[in-house]
């Protein structure tokens, strides 16, 4: 009874240790990591890489004797078929360490679990990646560049709005430094008939004005001293019979002549001084001179209208005449088609403008031909000042 009692209690009270249970991973970067489990989970990092690995412990039960015949094992590499022979090796010899000598069937035992576990083949488990979560660092990194970018353009703005403020500032003491000298320096020169020298110091003057904005009377008055520099600068040394007398005896289509006469004289300044009458066709309303010209064997008229112009002529009409003097260019001749029409010489209404100063209109080339011409020539300059220098 005894025996059978300690052979039962060597059957059944001990059990052999549990084999040893080997592992073999495939990491992302090529590189192989294998082991022997534990009772605990281990966490692996790849040598090459550095990737963390997952690697779960080894089964707590008994291993299951299977009837069926095993799956053959799948090809694997020489490196691998070391690998796993090796660690067949050591199983074996681990195996060969039963815990209690003195049971044959305890040997058998372990033996037959020593070699079912050895047929099994071994599977690489591929451990969960853990995740990291990089959300909140990215966005925080996300919000630094735009603050980032926030700053940038503000200081960009902030730098060129001061750019600018400091600029303008500049340019507008410079035109108020400006004004004064230059306005002064070219009107004495038109005055003196240095036309050259008025227009270009005039013209500084002028740009001052435009940048300050002013459009006073003393800025009116700049501006029209200007305009008589420029148009006694571009003065025609040819008068207006002479250039209408040359013009239509210049043989050749009339279209053709016309922009011959352009290019050569379309440029150059007239300065008339007539007396003018109003003239309505077709709704359209103009003035020509009330002295009828002639030019070779054709009668000349002259055809005006510009906004000073109806400004100081208000009194005008078909019966009453008024004198004006004015500087214009020549835009076209009109009336070539047949010889029987009178030839007209239409103003460019653009350019056009009344004179107001009586020293300019000396150093233009006029003469008085008595102290009452000359009183009545003053007056009419100074009425014409006071309407066009009117803001």
């Amino acid at each position: 009874m005894a025996g059978w009692i300690g052979r039962a209690a060597a059957v059944f009270g001990g059990s052999a240790p549990p084999a040893p249970q080997s592992f073999q991973l495939q990491c992302d970067c090529g590189e192989s990591l294998g082991g022997w489990r534990t009772e605990t989970h281990q966490r692996l990092h790849c040598s090459a890489c550095r990737q963390a690995h997952l690697v779960l412990p080894g089964n707590a039960y008994p291993v299951v004797k299977r009837n069926s015949v095993a799956p053959p094992l799948p090809k694997k590499k020489a490196a691998d078929v070391i690998s796993s022979d090796s660690g067949s090796s050591a199983l074996k010899a681990a195996a060969r360490k039963p815990a209690d000598q003195s049971s044959k069937k305890a040997r058998r035992t372990s033996e037959s679990a020593t070699e079912s576990t050895a047929k099994v083949p071994v599977t690489a488990t591929v451990p969960a990646v853990e995740k990291i979560d990089l959300s909140p660092t990215l966005q925080q990194g996300r919000r630094r560049r735009q603050r980032l970018r926030l700053i940038i353009v503000s200081i960009l703005g902030l730098v060129g709005v001061t750019g600018w403020s400091l600029w303008n500032r500049a340019v507008r003491e410079q035109a108020r430094a400006t004004i004064p000298v230059a306005s002064k320096t070219g009107i004495e020169a038109l005055h003196a008939g240095d036309f050259v020298t008025a227009k270009r110091e005039l013209g500084r003057a002028v740009a001052g004005l435009n940048t300050l904005g002013w459009n006073d009377a003393a800025a009116l008055t700049i501006r029209q001293a200007h305009r008589e520099a420029v148009a006694g600068e571009g003065l025609s040394s040819t008068g207006l019979m002479e250039l209408a007398t040359d013009f239509l005896n210049v043989p050749g289509e009339p279209l053709e002549n016309s922009r011959r006469f352009q290019d050569e004289h379309g440029a150059r300044w007239l300065l008339f001084d007539a007396g003018l009458s109003r003239r309505s066709q077709g709704g359209e309303t103009w003035f020509v001179f009330d002295v009828p010209l002639v030019a070779g064997n054709r009668t000349l008229q002259i055809a005006c209208d510009f906004p000073e112009l109806r400004r100081v002529s208000t009194d005008v009409s078909n019966e009453l005449t008024q004198r004006v003097i004015f500087a214009a260019q020549i835009e076209e001749w009109q009336g070539l088609e047949t010889t029987t029409q009178p030839v007209v010489a239409r103003l460019r209404s653009g350019t056009a403008f009344v004179w107001t100063d009586y020293q300019s209109y000396l150093a233009a080339g006029y003469r008085p031909e008595s102290p009452e011409a000359e009183a009545e020539t003053r007056g009419i300059l100074s009425d014409q000042r006071q309407q066009v220098s009117t803001p």
